[in-house]
């Protein structure tokens, strides 16, 4: 309460210090005379805030931050690039890959050599029977136990594989045997059908979903190009039993670099790795997941500083990024240290009571506009709170709008009518005949 108060009042001493006129001085921060160019309040709040900030002191003292948000903005920059401005050029292969349904033999295996092990007997994979006998013994999908591997009418975007492991399919022959890879482990898979699935006609002809489709696609071919450019390794084994590893057990590596389990802890979200149960439940189902999240944006970041640069309007972009942030931050350290002893307390009670804060208020309104007055005549009588307007306001949406935020001190030209009703209670309705200039 103490502190809402302290927030709410300095804003209206910043607010009740604006004026009319132009470049007109409202006040002083740390000796320094603060200026605004418009009479609007936020132009005061902007002036404040520029002053705060040292730019040169708070960059070198921030560095580390300011890092963090250009190699955001790169990634962005390299996303927009490889994946949406390859939308035209990847629908095609696209629509082609997710037209297909599959019946399929498949196990799944943690281990590298274990699956290289089972792949040895190739001939012996390609029959249904032998198959069936090792997926049941050998495979750590759990389906597998229960059908031998045998998997029918695997369509894109169905349960039974990764949509990774099905953009896999595309190129393989029938009655053949494959290792694959994804984030959940190895996949021994045989295609034993394949036929037409009509995706265009089950998403209804959406032109979202489908350019949606195609990102994810694009954003697919991508990772798996930047995989075998890095030489990506992961030990899915030691993700899935990640409670049982040592702290040194190897996750994964990318260029030879091997990041442990105590190193992925480190880059793993906070609101995880503090939870002992979530990190139980996540080595139990998600920790493959989580580690192909953090490989992406491992690869993305040292991707985006490698080949993408910024230009001046970007850099800009970087360098308000970062002073909204601090600034922000800023001010939560200050609520959060605000003391306000009870007489203090009581004498800010006083000012805020007094006639000449009341008048400092901000309004907003709502309205429908109106070209046909025997339409209005029925709407106003329905009108009598918010919530019969709301109603009412559905079903004229393109003509519903909203005024600015205005002040005894600040109202723009256009609404200069409404100035006559900021006496009226919040959710009042304005009277009968109010015209919009």
């Amino acid at each position: 309460m103490l502190k809402r108060l302290w927030l709410f009042t300095v804003l209206i001493l910043m607010m009740s210090a604006c004026s009319s006129e132009k470049n007109v001085r409202i006040g002083t921060y740390d000796g320094k005379d603060l200026y605004v160019k418009d009479k609007n309040v936020y132009q005061v709040i902007h002036a404040v805030q520029e002053m705060m900030i040292d730019d040169e002191v708070v960059f070198k003292n921030n560095e580390r931050r300011l890092k963090e948000i250009k190699r955001d903005i790169k990634k962005q920059k390299l996303y927009d690039e490889m994946v949406t401005g390859r939308r035209r050029e990847n629908k095609k292969e696209f629509l082609k890959v997710v037209s297909n349904l599959y019946d399929l033999n498949h196990m799944l295996i943690y281990k590298k050599e274990q699956a290289l092990e089972i792949i040895k007997d190739y001939a012996k994979l390609a029959d249904d029977s032998y198959f069936s006998r090792i997926a049941l013994t050998k495979s750590q999908d759990s389906s597998a136990g229960i059908n031998g591997g045998v998997l029918k009418e695997v369509t894109v975007g169905s349960s039974k594989v990764s949509v990774q492991l099905f953009f896999k399919l595309s190129e393989l022959p029938l009655n053949t045997p494959f290792l694959l890879e994804d984030d959940f482990g190895y996949h021994i898979v045989v295609i034993k059908r394949k036929s037409l699935y009509k995706f265009i006609d089950n998403i209804g002809n959406d032109e979202k979903k489908l350019n949606a489709g195609i990102d994810y696609y694009s954003k697919f071919k991508f990772i798996e190009e930047l995989k075998q450019e890095k030489d990506v390794k992961i030990n899915y084994y030691n993700l899935k039993y990640f409670i049982e590893q040592p702290d040194d057990a190897e996750m994964f590596s990318i260029d030879g670099r091997t990041v442990n389990k105590v190193q992925f802890l480190t880059l793993m979200p906070e609101s995880v790795t503090s939870n002992k149960m979530q990190l139980y439940k996540m080595s139990m189902s998600g920790m493959n997941q989580m580690a192909a999240g953090i490989i992406e944006k491992l690869l993305l970041g040292e991707i985006a500083e490698q080949r993408i640069t910024l230009d001046k309007e970007e850099t800009e972009k970087v360098e308000n990024q970062f002073r909204t942030q601090l600034i922000d931050k800023w001010m939560r350290d200050q609520v959060e240290s605000v003391k306000v002893p009870d007489d203090v307390f009581e004498k800010l009670n006083k000012v805020y009571d007094s006639m000449e804060q009341k008048t400092i208020n901000a309004y907003k309104f709502g309205f429908v506009k109106y070209r046909d007055i025997d339409k209005y005549n029925r709407d106003f009588e329905k009108v009598t709170d918010v919530e019969s307007f709301q109603k009412v306001a559905g079903m004229h949406t393109s003509n519903i709008q909203y005024s600015p935020e205005m002040s005894d001190i600040y109202v723009p030209e256009d609404f200069a009518f409404m100035r006559q009703y900021f006496q009226m209670n919040k959710y009042d309705v304005l009277p009968y005949g109010v015209k919009y200039k």
